[in-house]
């Protein structure tokens, strides 16, 4: 009883091990250009998206093992991967953050004011006497 026990907890962790992708190692296959849904036929589904504007940009984690807890956490997880789209179309991917979310909407800010006038008032106050 405890071999068979032994036995089918093992084939357990094999399945669970081979369901994961390794992001490191499709991102090789990834190509400037590619559609959503060739970029969905080697990472397969996103485990989170985000749009913004003319810009999607998709995440992939794998949970990672702490002790003996699976835990599926995107922040802990050390094999992640994001990519970016543009009309449609993948622009970069690759470890992506919070800063880039900043510099991105930074660009995106000083793009605006540049094609835009710029007034300027002046107020000259004077003294009566």
């Amino acid at each position: 009883m405890k071999k068979t026990l032994l036995v089918f907890i093992c084939s357990l962790m094999f399945l669970g091990c081979a369901q994961k992708i390794n992001y490191g190692q499709s991102s090789l296959k990834l190509d400037l250009g590619m559609t959503k849904q060739e970029v969905m036929s080697i990472l397969g589904t996103p485990r989170r998206t985000d749009v913004d504007g003319e810009r999607e940009r998709w995440y992939y984690w794998n949970s990672t093992q702490v002790g003996l807890a699976s835990v599926d956490n995107e922040m802990l997880s050390s094999d992640k991967i994001s990519v970016t789209f543009k009309d449609g179309k993948l622009t970069k991917w690759g470890a992506q953050n919070y800063m880039d979310d900043v510099i991105e909407s930074q660009k995106k800010l000083l793009e605006s004011t540049m094609n835009k006038p710029i007034r300027v008032e002046q107020t000259i106050i004077t003294k009566d006497k």
